[in-house]
């Protein structure tokens, strides 16, 4: 896997995360969960590059998230596509995901969050801010079917590695 320039990245901010998804990792080298998302964004904020993840207070990943200041995107190759599911519908509380997904640790070049191995691309991210969605914001309140009651957390990343294998 090679590092590239972040400026040179080829991400489609419509379709890059979709229906498909990607995995994030939160936590370090000896605590973290992987879960598969298909919300968020990429861009400019605050004059650097930011991946913006969401993450339910309810999920297993939210408070590695909130213990380690960084996470990982990791767009998994084409023959570990399974893993998405896994991830996506499994909790981290009741199974190995790595053990039954088939998918292995790396160790990030910069932050302390890992990356996964069977990745074709990955992006390190620094957590630099984080806001909890409200009820009382939504200005379009049919939005609101698509939660219980178990609002997001936005983590708005600094993009400070990308690795790419094309």
């Amino acid at each position: 896997m090679n590092k590239i320039d972040i400026a040179e990245l080829n991400i489609q901010p419509f379709t890059t995360l979709g229906s498909d998804g990607v995995l994030i990792v939160g936590g370090d080298e000896k605590n973290n969960n992987p879960m598969t998302i298909s919300w968020g964004f990429f861009g400019i904020m605050w004059s650097m590059p930011v991946a913006i993840v969401a993450v339910r207070e309810t999920r297993y990943t939210y408070d590695f998230m909130n213990k380690i200041n960084s996470f990982t995107i990791n767009w998994l190759n084409d023959d570990k596509r399974d893993a998405l599911m896994i991830c996506g519908t499994k909790s981290g509380r009741d199974i190995d995901k790595y053990a039954v997904s088939g998918i292995t640790l790396l160790k990030s070049d910069i932050i302390e969050t890992p990356s996964i191995t069977e990745s074709k691309m990955i992006l390190e991210c620094e957590t630099i801010y984080t806001t909890d969605l409200t009820e009382s914001s939504f200005i379009d309140k049919s939005i609101l079917g698509m939660y219980a009651n178990d609002f997001h957390r936005l983590y708005f990343g600094k993009v400070v590695n990308a690795k790419s294998e094309i």
